[in-house]
């Protein structure tokens, strides 16, 4: 289905602009977190035993995932 800008969309286009944020932020987080605190994500989490960078690494994934079905989930409701 095609939209034109002007019949409502840019409700799902504002909220997917706002989940892109959060991706973005969370990205970002983590590479600046590996660039500046390299001692910091070089330490094994405790109960996992794996190191913290590889811990927020699949935290990132998860989080791209997660907020991939959370869109598509709301924008499917609002077509139909």
């Amino acid at each position: 289905m095609r939209r034109d800008l002007n019949d409502g969309g840019g409700e799902s286009l504002g909220f997917g602009l706002a989940l892109t944020a959060v991706q973005v932020l969370v990205y970002f987080t983590f590479v600046l977190m590996c660039c500046f605190n390299a001692r910091g994500m070089a330490f094994a989490v405790p109960v996992l035993d794996i190191p913290f960078a590889f811990a927020f690494g699949l935290l990132v994934i998860l989080c791209g995932i997660v907020l991939t079905v959370i869109y598509v989930v709301r924008t499917n409701r609002m077509d139909v």
